[in-house]
């Protein structure tokens, strides 16, 4: 991480650890999520809340070049290997039927629908 040393603000810290939920997502997985993960105390901050519920919120759609034919379970595992911890009670998944052209739309990018396969 650039620059290697990095605060994060003491109101978001506290933000967190008075919290009685907290929700994570959806966002561009590797470029927004897991790097506010990644500054040091933010994790922390959601690991020492005992009191709050958890919850990632998983895209609908894949994001070209980034998360290519990713689960759901692929997006939890990404979060784990990068902060070293479970952080999430909850997972919101979208399990209805996408339209038609709005798949086609997000094809045209290269995104397809993301899968909640391999759940457990």
């Amino acid at each position: 991480m650039e620059p290697e040393i990095v605060e994060p603000l003491p109101e978001a810290v506290e933000a967190i650890r008075d919290a009685d939920a907290i929700l994570i997502g959806p966002g561009s997985l590797y470029t927004s999520i897991i790097p506010n993960l990644l500054v040091p105390k933010l994790a922390e901050a959601v690991l020492e809340n005992k009191n709050a519920i958890k919850i990632f919120v998983c895209n609908v759609m894949t994001q070209p070049g980034e998360t290519d034919d990713y689960t759901v379970s692929d997006h939890l595992k990404a979060v784990y290997e990068h902060v070293g911890h479970h952080l999430f009670d909850y997972v919101i998944v979208n399990d209805g039927e996408i339209p038609t052209q709005v798949q086609d739309y997000y094809a045209e990018k290269g995104a397809k629908p993301v899968r909640s396969i391999g759940m457990s």
